[in-house]
């Protein structure tokens, strides 16, 4: 099971999900893989937006690296383009602490709400 957290904050009020963030280095991933898929499901792991830590090697998932799964509810990243761009600015796979993804992304590729 992929380990990951949802970040928020507040917009006008009303508590809104900005960020799936999922814990690269504890998950392991098999960077030897085309693609990492997870599971997006609730309940879930809610963190306020200043919880996040900025000075972890965090590296955003762009939106055309994602794909969507045969699965219901399933994510793919596409850790080729990942990989690339990691390679491009050489960074070592292994060193990377987080990828974080945009839940509009997320909601978008799945089309649902994660804050309902």
């Amino acid at each position: 099971m992929t380990f990951y957290n949802v970040y928020y904050d507040y917009f006008d009020g009303v508590k809104v999900p900005i960020w799936i963030v999922i814990d690269v280095s504890g998950n392991e991933i098999d960077w030897n893989e085309s693609l990492f898929h997870f599971h997006v499901q609730a309940p879930f792991n809610m963190q306020h937006s200043e919880g996040f830590d900025p000075y972890a090697l965090n590296i955003s998932i762009y939106m055309n690296e994602l794909t969507s799964n045969m699965e219901e509810n399933h994510i793919g990243v596409n850790l080729k383009l990942v990989k690339k761009r990691l390679d491009e600015n050489e960074i070592e796979y292994s060193d990377i602490s987080n990828f974080v993804i945009q839940v509009a992304d997320i909601e978008e590729i799945l089309k649902f709400s994660i804050g309902d």
